[in-house]
C-alpha cells in the first residue's frame, strides 16, 4: 500500500487523539474557541480528533476528505443539531444553517456548495 492510498482512508472515531478539556482550557478555550480548535486540529494533522467537551462526545473534523466525508457521503449517519450546552454555542456562531438538520440543513448546504469547488479551494 502506498504512502498516498493509505493516507486516503479517513480515521475512524476508535484511533482518533483525544484532546482532554483541561489541555483545550489551558490552550484559551472560553477567551478564544476557533483559535482552540485550529490548534488542536494542527495537533494531529490528517486526524479526526475527540474532544472532551464534559459529557458532550464530539469530534473534530478538518481534513477536506474527512469534512466530505461527514457533510456529503454519509450525511445521514452523523447528528449536526441537539439542545445541548456545545450545541447552542455553536448555533450563536454560525445560526441555524449548516449545523441543522433535515430541510435547514439542505437549504444551507446547496447555499454553501458553490464555495466549496476545487477552483476557491486553491
Amino acid at each position: 500500500m502506498t504512502e498516498a492510498s493509505a493516507d486516503a482512508r479517513p480515521t475512524t472515531t476508535a484511533e482518533a487523539p483525544f484532546v482532554p478539556l483541561r489541555k483545550m482550557l489551558r490552550g484559551g478555550l472560553l477567551r478564544d474557541p476557533l483559535q482552540t480548535l485550529i490548534d488542536a486540529a494542527d495537533e494531529h494533522p490528517g486526524k479526526v480528533v475527540q474532544l472532551s467537551l464534559g459529557t458532550v462526545r464530539a469530534f473534530l473534523v478538518s481534513e477536506p476528505r474527512h469534512v466530505q466525508h461527514v457533510l456529503r457521503d454519509n450525511a445521514k449517519n452523523y447528528t449536526r443539531a441537539g439542545d445541548n450546552m456545545l450545541y447552542k454555542s455553536v448555533r450563536k456562531l454560525s445560526g441555524e444553517g449548516i449545523f441543522s438538520e433535515g430541510e435547514v440543513w439542505e437549504a444551507s448546504r446547496r447555499r454553501m456548495q458553490p464555495h466549496f469547488t476545487a477552483k476557491r479551494i486553491d
